[in-house]
């Protein structure tokens, strides 16, 4: 059991840290659509309240 305790370990760290790598990737594909939508929502705000003169 003990020759089997440091692969296992290597093993949990290594999972650990994809896992925590996927997360952030996945967030980041969730809030860059929901940051763009923000954008123009403002753009479209700032256009409304401050048309530009003729």
């Amino acid at each position: 059991m003990g020759k089997y305790a440091i692969p296992r370990t290597i093993s949990l760290l290594a999972a650990a840290l994809y896992n925590m790598i996927k997360q952030i990737f996945a967030a980041n594909m969730v809030a860059c659509p929901i940051t763009m939508v923000a954008q123009v929502a403002e753009v479209i705000i700032r256009t409304a309240a401050f048309p530009a003169s003729a």
